[in-house]
């Protein structure tokens, strides 16, 4: 998903600046600065309410005063501002925030409604789960990509048949995703649904739930793991093989890592996946 702050580079720039002129402020000039990003989310001109988001974002997102302007900045007129206001709400995890940012999911822009799903995975929230579903329909691969991944975070088992459903998405990516989100979620639906999977070979979609199948440790299953990752994997999937504590998964992910010129960490014991640790 597309996270807000890389959308432009206008966002570097304000940061940047933002940082500059507030690293001295002493506790009267943040409140000074607070009550002027706060009016100039009013203000006529799209960089400066942009700029106003960004700060409020970086330096006040303690400040529960900034929830309200920030909700009502999702409905600005300019979408770079409504997507920054999205970013910032999930990074405050304000429940008044759920309602709007769930609105916000049917946005005309799909950064917008991309930076709102983002957002919502963030809240441990059961109203998020059937907006979330209803957005692995959403035009745009990104936010069904985006949706799949929240709903496996959040872990409801009535998002187990929508997820199937997405299995057979056109967009590898959303595919994978919903594999992993399966993979997430204690169904029995689900586990039958990835074990018929690796009984098919569907090596795209393995790779999207490797990490169901690491935990597994079903002694056996490593020569298809690695073919998963041979074929779809990436540095984190490496990543994951190369700190499992399985030998043979240990050699492919560094067999990959070499392959493809990427360093990944060795390090056993911290890692979120272990061989057979369900």
């Amino acid at each position: 998903m597309t996270n807000f702050m890389y959308r432009n580079k206008i966002f570097y720039a304000i940061a940047v600046f933002i940082v500059l002129i507030s690293a001295n402020c002493n506790q009267h000039q943040a409140e000074k600065l607070l009550k002027q990003y706060l009016a100039q989310l009013k203000s006529p001109n799209d960089a400066i309410r942009l700029k106003a988001v960004t700060a409020l974002g970086i330096y006040y997102a303690h400040d529960s005063a900034i929830v309200e302007p920030l909700i009502a900045a999702l409905r600005d007129p300019d979408p770079k501002v409504r997507e920054a206001a999205a970013g910032v709400l999930g990074y405050i995890k304000d429940s008044r925030a759920v309602e709007p940012l769930i609105a916000a999911l049917g946005d005309k822009d799909y950064f917008v409604r991309g930076t709102a799903a983002d957002a919502l995975a963030r809240f441990n929230d059961p109203r998020v789960v059937e907006p979330f579903i209803a957005a692995l329909k959403d035009p745009d691969s990104k936010v069904r990509e985006g949706a799949a991944t929240a709903l496996g975070n959040i872990e409801d088992s009535r998002a187990v048949e929508p997820l199937i459903v997405t299995l057979s998405d056109k967009a590898s990516a959303v595919r994978g995703s919903a594999a992993g989100a399966l993979g997430q979620i204690n169904n029995p639906r689900a586990v039958e649904q990835l074990l018929a999977i690796f009984k098919d070979k569907k090596l795209d979609l393995i790779a999207g739930a490797h990490k169901f199948f690491i935990k597994r440790g079903e002694v056996g299953t490593e020569a298809v793991l690695v073919e998963a990752l041979e074929a779809y994997g990436n540095s984190s999937m490496a990543e994951d093989y190369l700190n499992c504590g399985n030998s043979i998964l240990e050699a492919a992910g560094k067999k990959w890592a070499s392959k493809h010129g990427y360093t990944i960490r060795s390090d056993f014991g911290g890692s979120s996946v272990g061989w057979g640790h369900k």
